[in-house]
C-alpha cells in the first residue's frame, strides 16, 4: 500500500459520522418544520455537521427497516424506530399494527407525536419550549404559514393557483422540480431568515417566475383531462413534462367539485393526489387512510400515493379503487 493510500485511508476512518436529519420534502412543513429541528439539535444537543436528507413517499414500507445511522432525526414523515428525535403529525404516519401499538412515552428516543396539529412546524414549535424549554418564538410566522399551507386554508383558488403572497410563492418553487439541494438550501435559510426574507431571494423569485408561467401550461393540461365523475369528484391524468400540475387546478375549473383525484405522471413514475375541495364545507372521507391503503398516507383532507414506473399499469385500478371508497363512505355519510 503506498503511503498517500495509507493517509487516505486514516483520514477516512477518523471522519466524523455526520448527524442526519430526514424531513419530507418537496413540501412546506417539511421544510418549516425541519428548520425547527435543526435549531434545536444544533443549539441544545450541540449536533454537528448535520447533514439534510430530504425524503418522500418513494420510500414506501421499506422506510421502517431502512439504515438512517446511529444518529439521525426524523420530522413530517412516517416513524422510525432507530431515530433519536422524530417528530409528526399525520395519523397515517405509523406503517404496522407493532409500531402502532408503541407506547412512545417509554421509548428512549424523544417521539413527538400530535395528530390534531394542523403542522409538523406546529407541533414542534409547542413542544419544545414545553418540553425542553427551548424557544421558540422567532418560528412563530413560519409555523402560522405551515399551519394554512398544509391544512390548505387558503382564501380562494386563485390564492392557490397564482399565489401573490410571500409564503404560497415559495411554497410554489418546492412543489414545482425542486432538487433535493433546493430544498435543503430552503431549510438552512429559514433556519436563519424569516419567510419573506426567503422567499424574496433571487434564487426563489426566478423559480417562482418561472413557475408560474408553467402553471398555466400546466392548468391547460388539466383542463384537456379533467372530467366530473360520480358524487362530485373530478378526475384528471396529466404528463409532468415540461409543465406544472398545481393540485388545486381541478377547483379552479371546477369550483363546485367535492373531491379531486388527480393523476400526475413523470419519469419516475406517477404521484396521485386525492382532496377534498377546501373551499366546501361537508362531511369528508379520511383520505390519507385512503390512500394509506395503496401506500401513500396524509391528512382527512387530503391524501398522496407514489406509484413507481414499474407498476404504472395499475394507476387506473388504483384510481378505481379509491372512488370505490369514497364513493362507500358518501353512502353512509349525511350530506349537507
Amino acid at each position: 500500500m503506498s503511503d498517500s493510500a495509507a493517509i487516505w485511508q486514516l483520514v477516512a476512518a477518523e471522519a466524523p459520522v455526520p448527524d442526519r436529519l430526514f424531513f419530507h420534502a418537496p413540501c412546506f412543513d417539511g421544510a418549516a418544520s425541519a428548520a425547527i429541528a435543526l435549531s434545536f439539535l444544533v443549539d441544545r444537543w450541540k449536533w454537528s455537521n448535520v447533514e439534510l436528507v430530504p425524503i418522500n413517499y418513494r420510500s414506501g414500507r421499506q422506510w421502517v427497516t431502512t439504515d438512517i445511522g446511529d444518529r439521525a432525526a426524523v420530522v413530517d414523515f412516517l416513524y422510525h424506530p432507530g431515530a433519536v428525535f422524530w417528530a409528526d403529525h399525520h395519523d397515517t404516519t405509523f406503517l404496522t399494527p407493532e409500531l402502532r401499538s408503541l407506547n412512545l412515552a417509554q421509548s428512549a428516543q424523544v417521539a413527538l407525536y400530535e395528530p390534531t396539529s394542523k403542522s409538523c412546524a406546529r407541533l414542534l414549535f409547542d413542544a419544545l419550549p414545553r418540553r425542553f424549554h427551548y424557544p421558540t418564538d422567532r418560528f412563530v410566522e413560519l409555523a402560522q404559514w405551515a399551519d394554512r399551507i398544509d391544512a390548505a386554508e387558503f382564501d380562494s383558488v386563485e390564492d392557490a393557483v397564482f399565489p401573490t403572497r410571500a409564503a404560497l410563492q415559495l411554497t410554489v418553487t418546492l412543489s414545482y422540480g425542486s432538487t433535493d439541494e433546493y430544498c435543503i438550501s430552503i431549510v438552512r435559510a429559514l433556519r436563519e431568515s424569516t419567510v419573506d426574507v426567503v422567499a424574496h431571494l433571487p434564487e426563489v423569485q426566478e423559480r417562482f417566475h418561472r413557475a408560474q408561467a408553467l402553471v398555466s401550461a400546466g392548468l391547460d393540461r388539466v383542463r384537456s383531462t379533467a372530467r366530473i365523475v360520480d358524487n362530485g369528484v373530478v378526475i384528471f391524468d396529466a404528463e409532468s413534462a415540461g409543465v406544472y400540475i398545481n393540485r388545486y387546478a381541478p377547483y379552479a375549473l371546477f369550483p363546485t367539485a367535492r373531491y379531486s383525484l388527480g393523476t400526475v405522471r413523470g419519469k419516475h413514475g406517477a404521484t396521485l393526489t386525492v382532496m377534498r375541495n377546501p373551499w366546501m364545507d361537508f362531511p369528508s372521507a379520511h383520505l390519507g387512510h385512503i390512500a394509506e391503503r395503496f401506500g401513500g398516507g396524509g391528512h382527512r383532507r387530503v391524501g398522496a400515493i407514489v406509484i413507481p414506473q414499474e407498476q404504472a399499469a395499475n394507476v387506473n385500478t388504483v384510481v378505481a379503487k379509491v372512488l370505490a371508497a369514497i364513493r362507500e363512505y358518501d353512502s353512509r355519510a349525511p350530506r349537507d
